[in-house]
C-alpha cells in the first residue's frame, strides 16, 4: 500500500514553494500527498506581495476532514501562518496523535520576504519544535525524506527538516 503524507503549509499562486511545491515533492518521491492549506500568498518570482491567513475554523475542518478519512503516515509542517493557527495545528495533532511529524518553519520567503512575526515565532517553537526535541534528526534533502518514508516499514519517529 501507498504511504501517505500531509502537508500543512502556505499555497504559493506562482507555484514554486508551499503546498505546490511539496507536492510535487512527495508525489515524485511516491507517497500519496494531501494538503491543508495555513495561508493563502499572493507571491510570484519577484516576492511576496500579501498573505491570507486562514481561519481557524477552516484549519481545523480541514485537518479533521484528512485524519478522519486517509491518516497521513507522515506530516509536514511549512508555514503555519499565525500564533492561533500554530496552536490548532499542534493541538490537533497531538489530538490523533499523528506520527513522523516533520517541521520546516518557513519564516522567511527566498526573495526575503518575513512570512511568519516574532509572537508566531516563539509559538512554533514552543508549540512544535520543543515537543520533539528528543527525537530529531536531521536531513538536507526533503525529497530523501519522503523517499525514506515510502521504504520505511512504519516506526514511529519524528524528524526536524532544517535547511
Amino acid at each position: 500500500m501507498k504511504k501517505t503524507a500531509l502537508t500543512i503549509a502556505g499555497s504559493d499562486c506562482s507555484g514554486g514553494a508551499g503546498v505546490q511545491a511539496d507536492i510535487k515533492i512527495m508525489e515524485g518521491s511516491g507517497v500519496y500527498a494531501m494538503s491543508v492549506i495555513s495561508v493563502l500568498t499572493a507571491q510570484n518570482t519577484l516576492g511576496v506581495q500579501k498573505l491570507f491567513p486562514v481561519s481557524a475554523e477552516c484549519i481545523t475542518a480541514q485537518i479533521d476532514s484528512v485524519f478522519a478519512d486517509i491518516f497521513p503516515d507522515a506530516v509536514k509542517i511549512g508555514m503555519p501562518g499565525t500564533t492561533e493557527l500554530i496552536q490548532i495545528i499542534a493541538e490537533r495533532l497531538r489530538h490523533y496523535q499523528a506520527k513522523h511529524i516533520v517541521v520546516d518553519p518557513v519564516m522567511l520567503s527566498s526573495s526575503g520576504s518575513t512570512l511568519v512575526d516574532e509572537k508566531a515565532a516563539e509559538m512554533m517553537k514552543k508549540e512544535l519544535w520543543i515537543q520533539y526535541t528528543d527525537k530529531q534528526s536531521y536531513l538536507q534533502d526533503e525529497q530523501n525524506l519522503f523517499r525514506m518514508l515510502a521504504e520505511s516499514e512504519g516506526e514511529d519517529q519524528v524528524v526536524i527538516f532544517c535547511k
